[in-house]
């Protein structure tokens, strides 16, 4: 929702300031936490989800409680459907090239939540090498 609703209001054009465009990608592409934080409070935080349920016609989503950010936000999976088919049928085609293409450009490198929790598990020496426990 953070992306698409910053592209909206780039409209007609849809150009990306340079300024953005870094932290945009990086975001999109590896789910930057710091990025979106930065774009979700630049351009209104809760707003953001409220602006999307209107435009979007989304029916199961709510922005976040009142002092948490955009990881708290309410999405229902038939919305998550209809963001997507916004993007893949509605979406003006810079809107679309945007996100979709970032999301398919998605690093392979980029942290999972399994090598996030395998890099937070204590090492052990075994054998003399080095390995992770668990």
């Amino acid at each position: 929702m953070i992306a698409i609703d910053y592209a909206w209001n780039l409209g007609p054009d849809y150009r990306v300031p340079e300024a953005d465009r870094g932290k945009l990608d990086l975001m999109l592409r590896s789910s930057d936490d710091a990025a979106a934080s930065e774009f979700w409070s630049r351009n209104g935080g809760a707003a953001i989800v409220e602006r999307m349920v209107t435009r979007l016609h989304l029916r199961d989503s709510a922005p976040p409680p009142v002092g948490r950010g955009w990881g708290s936000t309410a999405v229902s999976a038939e919305d998550m459907v209809r963001i997507y088919r916004y993007l893949l049928d509605r979406a003006p085609a810079p809107v679309r090239d945007l996100v979709m293409g970032n999301l398919h450009r998605r690093p392979d490198a980029a942290p999972t939540a399994s090598t996030r929790a395998s890099a937070s598990r204590p090492h052990s020496r075994v054998s003399g090498r080095t390995s992770r426990a668990g």
